[in-house]
């Protein structure tokens, strides 16, 4: 171990932003669960919110809230659809898996067998590779951003045409790297190998025998008279309609709409194995093992991230579209299922679905210290308020540090935290120690009603070299 770290004449190195959400130790109730919605809403300027709440293969809890759209002041229902953007993922990898089951794909085929004219230097890649995000494929989204291609009306193949040319990130399967292009070609996968189009394959198979009456491909031009309309916020919290999603924009990768009611009946029906055996639906949530000279574990499943927080195991997945957010989320042990649809594209909602996990079951939260650090931990909470108010100083960091600040764009997250109110708790929950020897310290910071991880540690020369506040709280040792 080494020496105590001085209230920051010592350095600090700041790498990555990890937001944490977590959650009181107190008994959950259904109100106790609109309160933490509400409040989150309220703090972070959320229009409307779908939420389903699963437990042991049974739906506890399916609620509504706010509006769905602002302007005509037309609340949210449970029968409220919203674009769910990423989750469309696990629908496409159920769907990869029921034709695995049929003989029809094998997991280890190399895709050439399903693409038509596939570029050379996809000869190795394989559809695991693709489920697992692992095929070194770029993402057309960085290549094109999606709003891009619903305003040139791309098809799905001209999608494909926009990478199809460009040289691969890495050696498939040595490296993970999340690209919706990956699960764009597996939609063309599943149409060579069922010999339907993916919109008919996914109905006829999988939203039917779920009951998913009203889960449709996003289609901008239908008159859905339950649809929400999507937003993005501006700097001062006002909405700002987004442009919605066409069935060729994300397609497999992301152009499914539909409300949290649905997205509960799917899963549902994959806890009683009516749509893949058992033995497929653990393969989903199996971590992919990296290959090559640097192998190691990854924490992607098929569709899904898998995290260890306390020693739990949890699957989620989620992200944006062009206006709306979502986000899922499952404790593989208690078989407890978080699912929020937004129609906002800027607030993230992963800090909530873990707020509300937490809320379930406590015991994830990280255990606060019994030996505390109070000069440290005064300086870390100053340090915390500056980025809050918008003041960090670059002269308290390490110049490398404060480079990957401005770079991670820590200003936006002081504004986003400025809105959430004061600094009700923090507490330090563990402290480890760099490859240099030097301390890094963990808190738990609770503004309000959300929660957050932030981790601060010295360099050698008494500036700030590690600092650690982003939107991934279950990534924590």
């Amino acid at each position: 171990m080494t020496a105590t770290m001085r209230p920051f004449a010592i350095p600090f190195l700041l790498t990555a932003a990890a937001l944490a959400i977590t959650a009181v130790s107190t008994p959950t109730r259904a109100d106790d669960i609109d309160d933490i919605v509400t409040a989150d809403m309220a703090a972070r300027h959320i229009p409307g919110l779908g939420l389903a709440i699963v437990q042991n293969g049974a739906v506890v809890k399916e609620s509504a809230y706010g509006l769905a759209d602002v302007d005509k002041k037309a609340g949210v229902f449970p029968a409220t659809m919203f674009e769910i953007g990423p989750l469309t993922r696990q629908i496409t990898a159920t769907a990869v898996m029921q034709l695995v089951e049929m003989g029809k794909v094998g997991l280890d085929d190399k895709i050439s067998k399903y693409i038509v004219n596939p570029p050379d230097g996809w000869s190795d890649i394989t559809i695991r590779h693709l489920l697992t995000q692992t095929s070194g494929i770029k993402d057309a989204d960085e290549v094109m951003p999606v709003y891009a291609r619903i305003t040139k009306a791309l098809t799905v193949d001209q999608t494909i045409a926009l990478v199809a040319h460009l040289p691969l990130a890495f050696t498939p399967g040595e490296q993970w790297q999340s690209s919706c292009s990956n699960y764009i070609l597996l939609g063309k996968v599943i149409e060579k190998a069922s010999g339907l189009s993916y919109g008919e394959y996914i109905s006829t198979n999988i939203l039917k025998p779920a009951g998913m009456d009203s889960t449709h491909l996003a289609n901008p031009k239908a008159a859905w008279p339950a649809m929400a309309k999507g937003y993005t916020l501006l700097a001062d919290g006002t909405p700002k309609p987004g442009l919605p999603s066409t069935a060729t924009s994300l397609w497999a990768a992301g152009s499914i709409v539909a409300n949290a009611g649905d997205l509960a009946r799917w899963s549902v029906a994959m806890e009683g194995n009516k749509l893949v055996k058992a033995d497929s639906a653990a393969q989903i949530v199996k971590t992919f093992q990296l290959t090559g000279d640097n192998a190691s574990g990854t924490d992607c499943a098929f569709g899904l991230t898998i995290r260890h927080p306390q020693g739990h195991n949890i699957a989620e997945n989620g992200g944006a579209t062009g206006g709306f957010m979502s986000h899922y989320c499952r404790d593989l042990d208690t078989r407890l299922e978080i699912i929020i649809l937004t129609n906002d594209a800027t607030v993230d909602t992963m800090p909530l679905a873990h707020r509300i996990l937490e809320s379930y079951i406590p015991s994830i939260a990280p255990d606060p210290m019994a030996e505390k650090d109070p000069p440290v931990d005064e300086y870390c909470k100053g340090i915390l308020k500056k980025l809050q108010d918008g003041q960090l100083d670059a002269n308290e960091f390490s110049p490398d540090t404060w480079t990957t600040v401005r770079k991670l764009h820590l200003d936006a997250v002081g504004k986003v935290l400025s809105t959430l109110g004061p600094l009700t708790k923090f507490e330090q929950n563990d402290k480890d120690y760099s490859p240099d020897g030097q301390p890094i310290y963990s808190y738990r910071c609770i503004f309000g009603d959300t929660a957050y991880e932030l981790k601060v540690g010295p360099s050698a020369d008494g500036k700030i070299g590690h600092f650690e506040f982003a939107m991934d709280p279950f990534d924590v040792p």
